[in-house]
């Protein structure tokens, strides 16, 4: 088998910096959450319980996801079925989400 693309290296790390931000998000006080969320123009912030459980796991979930593409960086010939899967299943994900935030 060939060696992977440094570039597809590159990307992954890459990736994986953006997303593992995330777990900053899932440790902010409520407090920064209202800033940041009326500072968004998104109108008087609603609170509860509800949406911080939900602020958190999602920045949970998006930093699990950038622990995953640093571990796939370090043998990308490996996992190689799975890099391309990630890759496949992102391409209709992000149009989709970007959909579901214009929509909210």
């Amino acid at each position: 088998m060939s060696a992977p693309s440094p570039w597809l290296v590159l990307v992954l790390r890459a990736t994986s910096v953006l997303l593992l931000l995330a777990f900053a998000g899932a440790a902010l006080p409520e407090s920064w959450m209202k800033a940041a969320y009326e500072s968004g123009g998104l109108g008087p912030w609603p609170g509860g319980a509800l949406l911080v459980y939900l602020a958190r796991a999602v920045s949970l979930l998006y930093g699990f996801f950038g622990v995953l593409a640093l571990h796939l960086s370090f043998d990308v010939q490996r996992y190689r079925p799975l890099v391309r899967f990630l890759a496949a299943a992102s391409f209709p994900f992000a149009p989709v989400m970007f959909i579901v935030i214009w929509a909210a």
